[in-house]
């Protein structure tokens, strides 16, 4: 719902979406890389790198590890 609400640039739903994912489900990865790169199209650069940051503390797959690494 999220990814879909941000396709339609529908961002404050996104944002609500995409952080209530985040909160039911702190332990998957792909919450805290949606958030984080909500952020980085914003412009917001050290909360991009936060939550990139908590992707990885959860814990992302190594076939994954290239897009949330680098």
């Amino acid at each position: 719902m999220a990814a879909s609400c941000a396709g339609l640039g529908r961002l404050d739903d996104a944002w609500t979406y995409f952080e209530k994912a985040a909160n039911d489900a702190p332990w998957d990865w792909h919450h805290w890389y949606n958030l984080a790169g909500m952020h980085l199209k914003n412009g917001n650069v050290a909360d991009a790198r936060m939550y990139l940051n908590k992707a990885k503390a959860v814990g992302v797959p190594s076939d994954a590890k290239c897009v949330v690494m680098n």
